[in-house]
């Protein structure tokens, strides 16, 4: 005979500014038989206090930090896809992105020599050094936020003290 259970949940509210300690959910299960009477079982748990730090994300300098990495990625990959594309350079938008991104793209331009394709209208440049900056310029503002984070001593978000 296949028995059924209905589970009722009853718990102490806690608000959200305050920590957690020692919180007791206590759990009913009701045995639920077809031709039986009910049968109460009780089970209690008992929850250790956990503690979250501010998430990262938060700080205002972290936000500072992504927003100008954003900037700067995306002048990079008009670059690139400009670049690739063999955009003409009589367009006032085209040097422009040139002329902003040459100085971030500088140190890594001879890393990898550069592969050039001509076409009837057009020449497709690949720039090795423009993929470079992005990846390195990434890794940069990495480690800025986590020196931020060290400095700041702020444990990130599910960090659990034992």
């Amino acid at each position: 005979m296949e028995q059924e259970y209905k589970k009722t949940e009853t718990s102490q509210e806690v608000t959200p500014a305050q920590p957690v300690q020692n919180a007791v959910r206590t759990e009913t299960y009701q045995e639920v038989a077809p031709a039986q009477p009910v049968q109460n079982t009780v089970r209690t748990e008992t929850h250790q206090e956990v503690t979250r730090a501010e998430p990262v994300k938060s700080f205002p300098v972290v936000k500072i930090v992504y927003f100008i990495l954003g900037v700067l990625e995306i002048f990079l990959g008009l670059r690139l896809i400009l670049k690739l594309l063999g955009a003409s350079p009589n367009n006032a938008f085209v040097p422009f992105i040139y002329n902003v991104t040459r100085i971030f793209v500088a140190p890594f331009s001879g890393i990898f020599s550069t592969a050039v394709a001509q076409g009837v209208e057009t020449k497709a440049v690949l720039e090795p050094g423009t993929i470079i900056a992005m990846l390195i310029y990434a890794l940069l503002a990495w480690g800025i936020v986590k020196l931020i984070i060290i400095i700041r001593n702020k444990k990130p978000a599910g960090y659990r003290n034992n």
